[in-house]
């Protein structure tokens, strides 16, 4: 053999072994084959699956994968509960086989097996390939069910489990969570009782709730946000089938509008009244077929309290670790302090940069930081004259720049003293208010300054 004519040999049979390395490499293994053929479907992956099929006597139930989730087609169009559909395509596909015996070899036949003519069928579609089940309604000694998959000549015989995955109610698999979003897509939302609105609040750039109707004011954050998280965690009791719900909520107690960003337009939830004997609500909401019961007093209790309630209650509402900057004015004095940006030692976090030679006690700081953020508001005050008046030769003034996501910017001016306090004002809120009188020692910057001989203490 010529050398030319060896080598082209050797070299056809080595791409010939790479060829079939590769493909023994693609082949699953020992232990992965042996898994997969004791599974009632082998070789097909949950994730695959676009559409489940199933006859059965107590009604036909069709799902479609709609995306990364699921919807129930039959009997009712609606969304389903993708970890339920997908815990049920589990409950099928990855049921364990105990063994399989050629059907010819079951005395009694379908009679014997529950394979006649009542017996449930599934279909499963996984792009072009369709796999097709018939499960026995007989349970044979030992709690196990025979089961027939098309093409295969033997019987399966497998846990009582796949039974009841096939006989799954179709309520068990609908979606009881009523929205898909989170607070964090939140935009606005409108309230409104027996047809009229209570309040509307709307979320700025900053992620603070504002109410703009009745009145526009900061909202209470702890109330607001308790609001949005209890309706973005809604969740439906059951579904209901009743002409009474129907009629209850043709004109509901309740009705709440929420747009969170979606190009869809907002979803509005209906909800009706109390029910005798504390039963669960009628309720229903945008985009789904039928009406549910829905438990939620503890929301229904935040709503009904109005905007009055939902206004906030703190004069400066700020997270002090926001803080990047705080000026003081009082009696012609003007102090500033400023964060130390990248110094996190109480010694050394807050510098002074007006004015010149004020001697700060950077560990005062943060304490009168946190007394100042809580200031209560002991009330508004709707006489603008008498108000007007208090702040003609203001007590002081506090201005803030914070580092949170808008670089907003507080102020709060003091006025006068009145009855329980002391008159206040920001330019951002609407009217006047009173502030509790023990906020007047915040306003001293002396409280700032390093006591004698070096000393911090307050």
């Amino acid at each position: 053999m010529r050398p030319r004519t060896a080598l082209l040999l050797f070299a056809a049979a080595a791409v010939a072994s790479a060829v079939v390395l590769l493909w023994e490499r693609r082949l699953p293994g020992t232990d992965e084959r042996r898994e997969q053929e004791g599974r009632l479907v082998p070789y097909l992956a949950v994730e695959d699956v676009s559409r489940i099929e199933i006859e059965r006597p107590s009604g036909r139930l069709v799902l479609e994968r709609a995306g990364e989730d699921w919807r129930l087609r039959e009997p009712v169009d609606d969304r389903a509960d993708s970890w339920e559909v997908e815990a049920l395509l589990r409950d099928l596909i990855e049921a364990h086989v105990r063994t399989r015996v050629p059907a010819g070899e079951i005395k009694g036949g379908d009679e014997a097996t529950g394979l006649g003519g009542a017996a449930p069928q599934v279909t499963l579609v996984a792009g072009s390939r369709r796999f097709v089940l018939r499960v026995g309604t007989v349970a044979a000694p030992g709690r196990v069910r025979y089961v027939r998959v098309a093409g295969d000549d033997r019987l399966a015989v497998v846990d009582e489990a796949v039974a009841r995955a096939v006989e799954r109610p179709a309520e068990s698999l609908r979606d009881r969570d009523l929205f898909h979003f989170s607070t964090l897509d939140m935009k606005a939302i409108r309230v409104e009782k027996n047809g009229r609105t209570l309040f509307e609040l709307a979320k700025r750039d900053s992620g603070r709730w504002w109410l703009t109707s009745p009145v526009e004011d900061e909202a209470d954050q702890s109330t607001a946000s308790r609001i949005a998280g209890a309706l973005a965690a809604l969740r439906a009791e059951r579904f209901v089938d009743d002409p009474g719900a129907d009629s209850v909520l043709a004109a509901p107690e309740w009705v709440v509008t929420i747009d969170h960003g979606s190009s869809e337009g907002p979803e509005v939830l209906a909800i009706g009244g109390a029910r005798s004997g504390g039963e669960a609500r009628y309720a229903k909401v945008t985009g789904r077929p039928a009406p549910f019961e829905l438990r939620a007093e503890d929301l229904i209790e935040d709503l009904a309290s109005g905007a009055e309630k939902l206004r906030s209650r703190l004069a400066l509402d700020f997270v002090p670790y926001e803080v990047r900057s705080v000026t003081l004015e009082r009696d012609g004095r003007r102090v500033v302090v400023e964060r130390n940006a990248g110094e996190y030692e109480p010694a050394r976090k807050w510098v002074c940069r007006e004015p010149d030679g004020f001697d700060l006690a950077p560990e005062k700081v943060d304490p009168w930081l946190d007394g100042l953020s809580g200031i209560a508001i002991v009330r508004f005050v709707d006489d603008a004259g008498r108000a007007g008046a208090a702040f003609e030769e203001p007590l002081a003034r506090i201005a803030l720049t914070l580092g949170d996501r808008d670089g907003r910017s507080l102020e709060l001016i003091v006025g006068g003293e009145t009855d329980g306090g002391l008159f206040a004002r920001r330019p951002d809120r609407p009217q006047p208010f009173v502030i509790e009188e023990k906020a007047r020692s915040l306003l001293d910057a002396e409280r700032l300054h390093r006591g004698p001989d070096g000393e911090t203490g307050d």
